[in-house]
């Protein structure tokens, strides 16, 4: 079944969002697909590009993205460094499929924001970004690398590919501001966590997901005006953060994410084996999150700005 998206986004052809509980998004345009964030592997979903913007199981089960990337039409994941490391935090999972017994090299592309809190003090590029020989992809027909040196003068304070073009996606890679990646042990080069601009070039369609990021940064200006759905994890800031971010990147339609619906079914259950709450659902979801949802909604409309809430599992159209 497929539904109507309700927003009026001017799309040139039909482009098609799946929320799959949690953070994780599907989209489908023409006959291309990406995911972001799976936490599950849906039935039949057969999709191309997978991206994970952190290590959270939320946000990279190990066992979901290892059913993705076996799917026929699988061709690569673009991941945040810090999913391909064990963590202290209890949230987190390690992909460790891609590197044992043998690193998989060619499934995925490590990748590093190209819009970034420049507040936060960094070292420069080469002291804090130097990759141990995996996961650095020169630039190709397929996918073109970002600027890897300097802007005005200034270096880097990441090194690797932070922007791509691959079959008609146009990727930008945001900073996320979340929890630490927690790594057990000293590991050179930098380790951040993302958020993906994507542009859509077939529809015409772009959309910002902001994994799970717990605050605004003014670099975030950078995609202003270019967004038509942001793709918002509430209960992460207050609603005053959240009015920020609506400021900073002026979205046509929000899409709340990392909450539950009202319906007692999959893909977000509401307990696990026993009874008791699955470990699987972000902790976070706000306690009342259609309260917070109807505060959102107000809170956008004063901008202009519309507010659409998805079912779980349901394909909706533009």
């Amino acid at each position: 079944m497929v539904e109507k998206l309700g927003a009026d986004l001017h799309a040139k052809s039909v482009i098609r969002f799946t929320w799959w509980g949690n953070a994780m998004v599907g989209v489908e345009s023409v006959d291309r697909s990406i995911v972001i964030d799976p936490w599950i592997s849906p039935e039949g979903g057969n999709f191309q590009y997978v991206f994970c913007t952190h290590e959270h199981h939320a946000h990279a089960d190990p066992e979901a993205v290892e059913n993705l990337s076996r799917n026929p039409n699988f061709r690569r994941m673009f991941i945040a460094r810090s999913t391909l490391y064990p963590s202290n935090n209890p949230s987190a999972r390690c992909l460790s499929f891609l590197s044992e017994p043998q690193w998989l090299i060619d499934r995925y592309v490590i990748v590093y924001p190209k819009h970034y809190d420049h507040s936060i003090p960094r070292g420069a590029e080469g002291d804090t970004a130097l990759l141990a020989g995996t996961g650095r992809l020169a630039p190709s027909d397929e996918i073109a690398a970002g600027d890897y040196a300097a802007e005005n003068g200034t270096p880097r304070p990441f090194g690797g590919v932070d922007e791509l073009w691959v079959d008609g996606w146009h990727v930008e890679c945001m900073e996320m501001l979340g929890d630490d990646a927690e790594v057990p042990y000293l590991v050179r080069g930098a380790m951040p966590q993302l958020g993906f601009f994507i542009e859509d070039l077939v529809s015409g369609v772009s959309l910002y997901h902001m994994g799970a990021t717990r605050r605004t940064y003014p670099e975030m200006a950078a995609i202003r005006g270019r967004v038509d759905i942001l793709f918002l994890p509430i209960g992460k800031m207050s609603l005053e953060d959240e009015a920020e971010a609506l400021r900073l990147t002026n979205p046509k339609c929000i899409i709340p994410i990392g909450w539950r619906d009202d319906a007692d079914h999959r893909p977000i259950p509401r307990s696990g084996p026993g009874g008791g709450e699955t470990d699987k659902f972000d902790s976070e979801s706000p306690s009342d999150p259609k309260k917070h949802i109807d505060q959102l909604t107000d809170l956008a409309k004063t901008k202009g700005i519309q507010v659409v809430t998805l079912k779980a599992g349901v394909a909706y159209q533009v």
